[in-house]
């Protein structure tokens, strides 16, 4: 019996080691944005060297360690490769207010995220970057932060008083004056893109956005704050779109989510291209926004659906990377109902397994290498969306892969 024993261990040594020789990986020590020695990361210089577009994905909003993650490696790139800008899920107009916010010391990383979108921006794990963000703004090269999404809260919450303080610097607040209050009560109820409204009500806001549009394109570039009066022109564009989306199909379908990517693409290569064109970008976005080739994954085969990644690759190709997260155990917060869940423990034929066997609690896999496309390159089960298991070819999808052994949940702090 004790010589069965033996020959089993050595033999599932043997197993294992064969296992972990069939995939090029990185072992990363820390996930702490604390953690400012980045000799564990020194290798990501090789994976990224020709890039100019990093996206960064996340399971859901309600992951802990993957914002730890994030942060960290964003002050990494910041520092050591030169990335510059940080593009968020966000409103685009939202985030520029936020970054106006920082430079005139006005805010604090503490109330930032009452201008921003998601949810888990009440979070403590998130408080560090922008306190990354402050301490770097006055350097000479700081860390800009932008917005790309399709909408944010500025237009829900404060559009009397922003757009009307935005009006009044160019002595042409009578524009628009009598439409101030369709507009308003219009843009509400197209908030997220989940009211239906009127064809009559539609047309009309349609007709007061083509005014507002018309004007803010009238603005010379050479103004000292096109960069405001050109994000103004962005927000209202997404809403006269969301309007058409709307007004000729009026429902929620997978159409509107290629419509929200399409615009956040959109949003990135205008940052790109005409207001950072010689920065790299980070881009900071849920993981189902930065798949390149969505068919690859069982639930999206039988939808029409093109996401921002996508389109980022046919714009940049090479120069684009994406990398996805994921994790075994743990817990999230789930941000729909506001509660923390446990994860379901990965299946046997499962990546997140296979990664397990390389007895690691932080790992980074380029799908790009030629092992690892040798070894990934087939359809199996991963929690990268929602931390549920979807089955996929995920190499055909994203570049590289975050494993994060155990997650822990977003926290939210005191208000």
């Amino acid at each position: 019996m004790k010589l069965i024993y033996i020959i089993f261990i050595i033999t599932n040594f043997l197993y294992l080691g064969c296992r972990n020789e069939s995939i090029d990986y990185i072992h990363i020590k820390s996930i702490n944005p604390v953690d400012t020695n980045f000799i564990d990361l020194q290798p990501m210089k090789d994976v990224l060297k020709n890039i100019d577009v990093v996206l960064l994905g996340e399971q859901s909003h309600g992951d802990g360690s993957t914002i730890e993650a994030k942060i960290r490696f964003i002050e990494f790139l910041h520092q050591e490769m030169g990335f510059n800008v940080l593009a968020f899920e966000s409103g685009a107009l939202d985030c520029y207010k936020i970054w106006s916010d920082i430079l005139s010391k006005d805010k604090n990383a503490t109330v930032y995220n009452k201008k921003l979108w998601m949810n888990y921006f009440p979070s403590q794990q998130i408080i560090p970057l922008f306190e990354y963000i402050e301490k770097n703004a006055k350097a000479s090269h700081p860390l800009y932060f932008m917005g790309i999404d399709a909408g944010g809260k500025l237009l829900r919450t404060d559009l009397d008083l922003e757009f009307t303080n935005f009006l009044n610097e160019y002595h042409l607040n009578c524009l628009l004056k009598n439409n101030l209050g369709i507009l308003q009560n219009l843009i509400e109820k197209t908030s997220f893109g989940y009211a239906i409204f009127s064809q009559e009500d539609s047309l009309a806001l349609l007709n007061n956005l083509s005014k507002i549009i018309t004007f803010l394109k009238s603005i010379k570039s050479n103004n000292p704050d096109s960069l405001n009066s050109f994000l103004w022109q962005k927000e209202f564009e997404i809403i006269e779109g969301r309007t058409k989306f709307y007004h000729y199909y009026n429902s929620i379908n997978y159409g509107w989510s290629s419509f929200r990517d399409s615009i956040m693409a959109s949003n990135l290569i205008q940052l790109k291209e005409n207001i950072f064109p010689h920065e790299k970008i980070i881009v900071w976005a849920a993981t189902q926004h930065i798949l390149s080739h969505p068919t690859a994954i069982k639930f999206f085969i039988n939808h029409e659906v093109k996401f921002m990644g996508e389109y980022l690759h046919e714009k940049y190709k090479s120069k684009v990377y994406s990398i996805g997260f994921t994790s075994a155990f743990g817990k999230m917060w789930n941000y729909v109902t506001k509660e923390v869940v446990d994860l379901k423990p990965p299946t046997k034929k499962s990546l997140e397994m296979k990664l397990l066997n390389l007895n690691n609690n932080y790992i980074f896999i380029n799908f790009q290498s030629p092992k690892n496309k040798l070894f990934f390159n087939k359809s199996m089960p991963a929690k990268f969306l929602g931390n549920i298991e979807i089955n996929g070819n995920w190499p055909q999808t994203l570049d590289g892969m975050f494993f994060i052994k155990t997650l822990k949940p977003l926290l939210i702090r005191n208000k």
